[in-house]
């Protein structure tokens, strides 16, 4: 499941067109379960409902485009409190290319 295409700038695509390029990539974007201006009760009532038998979390990102100096300010992940059920967490991990270049 997709949810960002990243241009040779460094640049993530606006969610428009990375949808576009998931088409015509036949990559699956991630579920949208919220489309709109930031609204932080939003996203608490939708935290606090998390089951914790199959949800992670959720991310939050921007709809337009932003630039990996910017990701920090630009996209967000929530988690349950113990989410993490192993000890390889993907920080641990080598890092492998996804050769799509």
């Amino acid at each position: 499941m997709g949810f960002s295409i990243w241009n040779e700038h460094n640049v993530c695509l606006p969610w428009d067109d990375t949808v576009q390029y998931f088409q015509l990539l036949g990559i699956e974007p991630v579920p949208v379960i919220y489309d709109g201006v930031w609204d932080e009760m939003f996203f608490r009532s939708i935290h606090s409902k998390l089951d914790p038998e199959k949800d992670e979390g959720f991310v939050v990102r921007l709809a337009d485009s932003y630039h990996y100096d910017d990701f920090a300010r630009s996209i967000a992940k929530f988690v349950r409190k113990g989410h993490v059920q192993t000890d390889k967490h993907w920080r641990h991990q080598a890092i492998v290319p996804n050769g799509l270049k």
